[in-house]
């Protein structure tokens, strides 16, 4: 996990407010993203998935789950996405 978290603090992620807006977005070929209407489906997309992990989080809590276990599930999932583009 240090290796993805360099990565993000290379890409300019740093934290998250649940929209992405503090984010410098760019594209494949590292230019930054200036459509305003990407940067809108973008935060918008990101204020929905915060809010569907933080109610799998709370639930997870309430079923006494192990907070760090929890949180190490959820990177997990994350970071064995598929790029379905690569």
């Amino acid at each position: 996990m240090q290796a993805k978290s360099m990565e993000a603090k290379l890409m300019g992620v740093t934290s998250m407010d649940g929209k992405g807006s503090d984010i410098k977005w760019v594209d494949t070929a590292g230019e930054a993203l200036t459509c305003q209407e990407k940067l809108k489906v973008l935060s918008e997309n990101l204020s929905e998935f915060q809010a569907m992990a933080q109610d799998v989080f709370e639930e997870a809590l309430i079923l006494n789950v192990n907070e760090t276990q929890i949180r190490q599930a959820m990177v997990c999932l994350i970071q064995d996405m598929d790029n379905p583009y690569a």
